[in-house]
């Protein structure tokens, strides 16, 4: 009986085109890590740290970059160490397609676009099985975060809101009290991402420790959870009508009735626009 039930089920499974093994093997779940920073934050020179330093001999890395981003001096060095792909609107379709070849993923966001639409976008790819999210990295422009603190501060905010840890780069003509300050305003915050520098060429402190799978990030936008964990109900609390319990929305990602973000960010290419005009 239970032999010819699992003969029978193994018979019914292969003829099921979804089940086959060529189809379940056919893509493979990458590991990812989403890279947020302006334009000319260095995040290809960290990238090419990374791969190099931070993953083993064995990992096949592929770096995802926006076809609006411009040409840069590591383009080369980093096609050398993994497969690189420009995408555009595509998104879904580049990455499932990558990950036929590559095992972790270094998806760089879009510099000229919004975070939070960022953040949407590189979801959708995690939500369609291609990703598993390991960690996001932010990349602080210390220069442009310097020259325009007040005009910056909430950019970086966000960024900081959804990052697991935080990298301080382009520190070259800015004061070390600078980046102390910009060290102190999130630890003040009690922001529980991490810090690290990042240095001229690209190098960072510690790469293995910025790759660790360890969540550390404010936005619960990528976590699994229950809403009702978060109600303290029992048999004296329990409300007489039915009710429904939905997830809070991400402070930066939530809209209001037209549409619009309720707690709207400037992109990157913005933020440069103002500290140009600020400077």
């Amino acid at each position: 009986g239970r032999l010819r039930l699992w003969k029978l089920w193994l018979l019914w499974s292969w003829q099921m085109p979804f089940l086959r093994r060529e189809n379940l093997c056919r893509y493979n779940i990458m590991d990812a890590y989403l890279i947020l920073g302006t334009r000319n934050s260095k995040r290809r020179a960290i990238l090419c740290d990374l791969i190099s330093r931070g993953l083993g001999a064995e990992s096949r890395a592929a770096v995802f970059i926006s076809e609006n981003e411009n040409p840069s001096e590591f383009d080369a060095p980093l096609s050398s160490l993994a497969l690189v792909s420009r995408y555009g609107e595509n998104r879904i379709e580049c990455a499932r397609e990558v990950s036929e070849k590559s095992d972790v993923a270094f998806f760089v966001a879009d510099a000229s676009k919004n975070i939070a639409d960022e953040i949407e976008a590189f979801k959708e790819i995690c939500d369609a099985g291609i990703f598993k999210l390991i960690r996001i990295i932010g990349v602080f422009d210390c220069s442009l975060y310097g020259a325009a603190f007040d005009e910056c501060a909430p950019f970086f905010d966000a960024m900081s809101h959804f990052c697991d840890a935080v990298l301080l780069s382009n520190r070259s003509g800015v004061s070390g009290k600078v980046v102390n300050e910009i060290k102190k305003r999130y630890k003040d915050e009690c922001r529980p991402h991490t810090f690290q520098l990042a240095m001229k060429n690209g190098e960072v402190e510690n790469p293995c420790m910025l790759l660790i799978d360890e969540t550390r990030r404010i936005s619960m936008v990528f976590d699994e959870y229950d809403p009702l964990d978060e109600l303290e109900l029992d048999e004296d609390t329990l409300p007489d009508e039915p009710f429904t319990v939905e997830k809070k929305a991400d402070v930066y990602l939530e809209k209001l009735d037209n549409g619009l973000r309720r707690k709207p960010i400037l992109n990157g290419d913005e933020l440069i626009a103002r500290y140009k005009n600020a400077k």
